[in-house]
């Protein structure tokens, strides 16, 4: 292809050999597959907690993260859509739609992210205003109306020059501005936006960290309580954030090849093997979403819960009741005596329906057993594991009440008249049902 071309001359040629472009169609149906199946997980692993434990979802970022995967799904299911059909068919402009309006949406929810870390986090926002609502209105409604723009052109449709559904006229300057304005021009703000968040928040945890490092505030030792309890809050927000930061950074592993590669198409009038190889790293998308939202506090600390109950529930129950099968497996803290308590009465009910003599394990109980002491590690008999802020309980019964240690029943009035400590953990479970909600 010579380089004069012009839009009336958009024929393109391909650097890749039919097997190279067969090997790419594969690995990018491959990486949707997985992106498909881990983003459902996710999505599923957010219905689970906001059945169980409705206060860990109780937080901005969670449900836009929640709306991210969403979307992850159905534009996985568009682009495997994308890649299999090989024909024209009169289905291509709503498969493209499809295609273009989950691929905005997949960017704008990291990048409500961002914006929500800038709000919260970087410049403290604590006004009443509900800015959720316009995340979710500004993200939908923006990706629709753009998503709709190319039908009054006609934009969408067979894409003869690369042979499946796409725009049309792929090569033509027609092509690239509809590309750019609708698709790409977006994701390039998005992107550098959530670059620039990224920054910022990692400069500021930076001295969040030294503060805490060095136990003062504004450059003065740390004396008071009320001192302590401010670097004990942003100790607090720092791990919340340390989380929410790892959203923003899929927008810029994931989006950037798939400009380079259709702007490359439009300059050199050429399909680049390598560039197209690249783009497969978009079909990660999902997968990423959802191991960035694996690792949200919420669900890591639901994991915690739900270990520690089934533990309780069907490991020390177990050894409990059938100890001649025991593999010492048990979770007896000590220092827990609430939870200790709890279990005992479950085993002196459950002994009351078993006769004595009756000390075998039906094949359920015993399968159950082997399966969390194979496949799990027992928990950590440690106040870290245990200690869990009342605001994310779901109901104060005996169980979970007993996970709050860091809250002392016995705890007394200072001398000097001041704050008990129970008190003092009270203004700080405020703090983050009011603060940590909108991150």
């Amino acid at each position: 292809m010579s380089d004069n071309a012009t839009d009336s001359d958009n024929t393109i040629t391909s650097s890749a050999t039919p097997d190279q472009a067969l090997m790419i169609s594969t690995l990018i149906m491959s990486l949707n597959s997985i992106s498909l199946f881990a983003a459902t997980v996710g999505v599923l692993m957010f219905l689970y907690i906001r059945l169980k434990y409705p206060k860990l979802a109780d937080r901005v970022t969670f449900r836009l993260a929640f709306a991210g995967l969403v979307a992850e799904v159905l534009y996985s299911i568009f682009q495997i859509v994308l890649t299999v059909q090989l024909n024209p068919t009169p289905l291509c402009s709503f498969i493209m739609w499809g295609w273009v309006i989950f691929s905005l949406m997949s960017v704008f929810f990291p990048t409500c992210i961002a914006i929500n870390l800038h709000a919260t986090f970087l410049h403290e926002y604590n006004g009443r205003q509900n800015l959720e609502k316009y995340y979710f209105v500004g993200s939908i409604s923006l990706a629709i109306i753009l998503s709709f723009l190319p039908f009054a052109d006609q934009m969408y449709g067979w894409d003869v020059p690369e042979g499946f559904c796409f725009f049309r006229d792929s090569g033509t300057r027609l092509n690239i501005i509809w590309q750019w304005t609708v698709l790409y021009g977006w994701q390039m703000l998005c992107i550098l936006y959530c670059a620039s968040v990224l920054i910022g928040v990692v400069v500021k945890l930076r001295k969040v960290s030294y503060q805490l490092v060095d136990t003062s505030v504004g450059g003065k030792t740390m004396t008071s309580q009320y001192e302590k309890n401010i670097l004990k809050k942003k100790a607090i927000i720092s791990a919340v954030v340390k989380r929410i930061a790892w959203y923003p950074l899929v927008p810029l592993i994931s989006q950037g090849p798939n400009f380079l590669y259709e702007t490359s198409i439009y300059a050199t009038h050429e399909v680049s093997f390598v560039l197209g190889l690249l783009t497969a790293i978009t079909a990660t998308e999902g997968l990423l979403n959802a191991m960035v939202f694996m690792q949200d506090i919420a669900v890591t600390r639901a994991y915690r819960l739900t270990k520690l109950k089934w533990w309780m529930n069907y490991v020390n129950k177990y050894e409990e009741l059938y100890p001649h099968l025991s593999r010492d497996k048990s979770f007896s803290p000590s220092i827990n005596s609430v939870i200790n308590k709890v279990i005992k009465n479950e085993n002196e009910e459950k002994n009351q329906e078993k006769p004595k003599e009756q000390q075998q394990p039906s094949f359920a109980e015993k399968l159950r057993y082997n399966l969390l002491t194979l496949i799990f590690k027992k928990p950590k008999e440690s106040d870290a594991i245990l200690s869990y802020d009342p605001y994310y309980a779901d109901e104060y019964d005996e169980e979970e009440a007993s996970l709050s240690l860091h809250i002392k029943s016995d705890a007394n009035t200072n001398s000097d008249g001041g704050e008990t400590d129970v008190e003092k953990d009270d203004e700080i479970q405020e703090f983050n049902k009011e603060v940590i909600s909108k991150m």
